[in-house]
């Protein structure tokens, strides 16, 4: 945000990974969420509010609606299977839905088309490492088992890494760019050979670029929806689904070979 010069607000995430909403914890946090967003809106009194979801940004529109603002409700780029549970709580309320994908029309009585989306921000990272170079993404949050698997097949490959670990630590033997997150990725997927991700907008946008995708899934995510997205795109031959390290391994040594 600061390299796009753009004002920004933080406001704390009510239900993290693989909690229920009914948590007491959880509803603690919305409350303090509520709170934090009716202050944004008091002093930034905006004409509309657009959320992209994930659950921070319920509060904060369901406030603007009670304003009687215009809400602008966007559905995630890589729901294609079934809609996201934030996307569908404030379809309710919203003026609008915008969606990417015909069959998320589907999913929305006030649904419009306007993607696909994508923010294409690049990291501006000139990669200099020796092919073949594994670009790696752990998404917003450290994923452990991801490590731990690259860890482990890197002792049996030949390679370079580009390994984005959330605040996660990791050694390899091979060459390696490593850090806790990048601005923007898009570049580094370009210069990488092969793309292993836990899935979302990542997946896309390594399938736009018309890499080699293997997808790592999460398995705490709300009703599967990780692993669910990599059996779709597994079964349309755009990507390999892995499940564990053993079998990332044999993808890996079968593609390097």
């Amino acid at each position: 945000m600061d390299a796009l010069r753009l004002e920004y607000f933080t406001v704390i995430e009510p239900r993290r990974l693989g909690e229920s909403l009914l948590k007491p914890a959880v509803l603690f946090r919305f409350l303090i969420n509520t709170f934090q967003s009716l202050k944004i809106l008091v002093s930034e009194r905006p004409d509309v509010v657009i959320s992209t979801g994930p659950n921070p940004s319920i509060p904060i529109s369901l406030l603007a609606k009670l304003i009687r603002k215009k809400l602008v409700n966007v559905e995630a780029v890589d729901r294609i299977i079934k809609p996201s549970l934030t996307a569908r709580i404030l379809s309710f309320f919203a003026d609008e839905t915008w969606v990417h994908w015909e069959k998320q029309k589907e999913w929305f009585k006030n649904a419009k088309l306007v993607g696909p989306l994508f923010f294409e921000q690049k990291s501006g990272i000139k990669v200099d490492l020796t092919s073949p170079i594994i670009a790696v993404f752990s998404g917003r949050r450290f994923y452990k088992d991801l490590l731990d698997a690259i860890s482990y097949v890197d002792k049996e490959i030949k390679c370079s890494w580009i390994i984005q670990t959330a605040g996660g630590n990791i050694k390899v033997k091979n060459e390696a760019l490593i850090k806790d997150s990048f601005i923007g990725i898009l570049d580094l997927i370009k210069q990488a050979d092969l793309v292993i991700a836990t899935g979302g907008l990542t997946a896309f946008e390594a399938l736009a670029e018309d890499k080699p995708l293997i997808l790592y899934p999460r398995k705490d995510t709300l009703a599967d929806h990780q692993v669910k997205q990599a059996l779709y795109l597994s079964k349309q031959n755009n990507c390999w689904y892995v499940e564990d390290k053993r079998k990332l391994e044999r993808i890996l040594t079968q593609i390097l070979k």
